[in-house]
């Protein structure tokens, strides 16, 4: 630890390793993040020296997780007040047997498959969304997505 404390921050060759004060630790490249993961009490010099060569690893069985293509981002944002239509996922019965008290069971509209229809599920619908069972749902969502 840094002996005041986190967060803290360390620098190797063109990576920046930091440890917030939820004990998270995060590698960056060029600005962008490419390597997180989530831990339960400050970590040490070498221990931040073991996620950075975790992440050396991973970089060099893989591609780099963000290429420098923004189209190919997922941009996440709420709901603009006047759009329309879409998906939302309901989960299915095979990943969630029990489901809870106020959800009800129905059958996925595109493949037919068990899922669970949630309460929210009236609102979402009243904005012309469609409910679909998770997978379905994925699919639809990635149908106009191009790689």
């Amino acid at each position: 630890m840094n002996g005041k404390g986190l967060p803290q921050t360390i620098f190797v060759g063109d990576l920046t390793v930091t440890q917030a004060t939820n004990c998270h630790v995060s590698i960056c490249k060029d600005g962008r993040r490419v390597f997180h993961a989530p831990v339960d009490r400050p970590l040490d010099f070498d221990e931040l020296m073991e996620c950075v060569k975790m992440y050396k690893v991973m970089a060099s069985i893989a591609p780099e997780p963000y290429q420098s293509r923004p189209e190919n981002y997922i941009k996440l944002r709420p709901r603009g007040v006047g759009e329309r239509g879409g998906y939302f996922c309901m989960p299915l019965k095979k990943n969630v047997p029990e489901g809870h008290p106020n959800w009800k069971m129905v059958r996925c509209p595109e493949c037919g498959a068990e899922c669970w229809r949630l309460p929210q599920a009236d609102l979402a619908e009243a904005q012309g969304v469609a409910g679909l069972c998770t997978m379905c749902a994925f699919r639809k969502g990635m149908e106009n997505f191009k790689v």
